[in-house]
C-alpha cells in the first residue's frame, strides 16, 4: 500500500501556522481517504488540493507548488519565495 510521505527542512516548532494546517489536516486526510498508484495524475490531484487549500488559507507570502520528475522520481514541492519547504513524494508504506 502506498501512502504520502513529506519531508520538511523546518522543525515543527518553526512551521508557520499555513504550514502545519497544509501538513497536519490536508496531507493527513488525503493519505487516509485516497488509494494511490504511481501514475503522475496522482501528484496533479495533491498539487490542485494544496493550492485549493492554500487559496482558501489566504497565504501571504508566495507560496507556490511545483511538480517535478527527475530521472524517473516524481516529487512535489511547497515553496515560499522559491525556497523548497517540503518535499512530497508517493512510497511504499513500511507497514
Amino acid at each position: 500500500m502506498k501512502q504520502l510521505i513529506y519531508k520538511s527542512n523546518l522543525k515543527p516548532d518553526k512551521m508557520p501556522a499555513w504550514l502545519t494546517c497544509l501538513l497536519n489536516i490536508t496531507l493527513d486526510d488525503i493519505n487516509n481517504n485516497h488509494v494511490f498508484g504511481d501514475s503522475i495524475e496522482d501528484y496533479e490531484w495533491i498539487q490542485w488540493i494544496l493550492n485549493t487549500d492554500l487559496k482558501e488559507l489566504q497565504v501571504k507570502s508566495d507560496v507556490t507548488t511545483e511538480l517535478t520528475t527527475d530521472e524517473g522520481k516524481t516529487a512535489l514541492f511547497i515553496k515560499r519565495s522559491g525556497r523548497i519547504l517540503v518535499s512530497i513524494y508517493i512510497k511504499e508504506s513500511n507497514g
